[in-house]
């Protein structure tokens, strides 16, 4: 049996992709690591986005600035619920 698990491994029919190693992370702390980083990016683009688009002297954007506080209020949230992903980040600021 040993045998033929080494020629397998070294034969055509073995796969190409490493075998993953198994997940240490809660699911939950995953998903929430997922989506932390899309909030951010929706954060980022929506400052983009500001600044493009709102000029110095001029009043602010009110939908946009809208927007940009509830993104930042989930990425609080997200913060408080999981305390890992705030020891996981290097500090940006938002």
């Amino acid at each position: 049996m040993t045998y033929f698990c080494a020629e397998l491994r070294h034969s055509r029919y073995a796969s190409p992709l490493p075998i993953r190693e198994p997940m240490h992370d809660d699911p939950e702390l995953a998903q929430a690591r997922n989506f932390l980083n899309e909030r951010r990016q929706h954060a980022h683009m929506l400052m983009r986005r500001r600044e493009s688009t709102q000029s110095p002297s001029g009043p602010p954007i009110p939908g946009l600035d809208a927007e940009l506080a509830a993104v930042r209020r989930q990425i609080e949230q997200l913060y408080t619920r999981f305390p890992a992903l705030r020891a996981d980040a290097a500090p940006r600021p938002i």
